[in-house]
């Protein structure tokens, strides 16, 4: 037997550190294969890389254009005014405007039980940029871009609110609903008439009956503001008020 020597105990552990270095350079080598492969100079796009780009921002520019018709929607479909909750006793006229950049509108406040508080009332918009809110005599806001805003009107705890789209385009489309009064609780619409002319007096009248056969009488100015409200007994017919058309009846 070959007695155990110097040279086996040298031998063995450099045996064992190149065994050890090669699985380490077999482990690091299966690494870089499985990893993709990284260029410090990235290749040119070829051209159909670029007819996708450039239909990927076609697409992109056909899906805003989409949603910019679809938010200016509200202004050219005829949208309706907000329904009137059941117990409120505050309003806005007229309570649905749609308009241009640049228009101006003013509005009205009026107290279910009739008279007008438009004076008394604290007024303001839900965003300032798309429409600057003037008090000078009449709320009236100017429109800056194209949006959709809430005007409100508070006296003490009670609170009303209108909404205004504006849209960008130099004219409302044909058959855009301007503006419009809303409705009052318990009445439903009948019909809107000219008011006959005179000095400061409406230019239409909103007429509503209730289920009980009262008539309500709403004096209107050509933008949308609320003048005055009266409310008639039934059967009684609404020719006897100032302005209006003596042959108009109640139903």
């Amino acid at each position: 037997m070959k007695a155990f020597g110097q040279s086996d105990c040298v031998r063995r552990p450099r045996q064992q550190t190149l065994v050890l270095a090669a699985v380490v350079l077999l482990l690091v080598s299966q690494e870089l294969v499985a990893q993709p492969k990284h260029s410090a100079a990235q290749p040119s796009p070829t051209p159909i890389e670029s007819q996708d780009a450039s239909a990927m921002a076609a697409e992109r520019k056909k899906r805003f254009d989409e949603e910019r018709r679809r938010l200016e929607e509200p202004a050219t479909s005829g949208s309706q005014a907000p329904a009137r909750e059941s117990g409120q006793t505050l309003f806005i006229s007229p309570a649905l405007v749609n308009m241009v950049v640049g228009d101006t509108q003013s509005f009205s406040a009026f107290d279910i039980s009739g008279p007008t508080v438009t004076q008394s009332a604290q007024w303001s918009v839900s965003n300032s940029s798309v429409a600057e809110l003037s008090n000078d005599g009449d709320p009236t806001i100017t429109s800056k871009t194209p949006g959709i805003i809430t005007v409100r009107a508070r006296i003490g705890m009670r609170e009303a609110q209108a909404t205004v789209a504006v849209i960008s385009a130099a004219t409302l489309p044909i058959g855009s609903v301007r503006w419009s009064a809303g409705d009052i609780p318990g009445y439903k619409p009948a019909k809107i008439i000219p008011a006959v002319p005179i000095a400061n007096g409406p230019d239409v009248y909103a007429i509503a009956q209730s289920a009980q056969g009262e008539t309500l009488v709403r004096a209107l100015a050509s933008d949308g503001r609320q003048l005055w409200m009266r409310r008639l007994g039934k059967g009684a017919p609404p020719s006897s008020l100032p302005g209006m058309p003596p042959s108009v009846a109640a139903h």
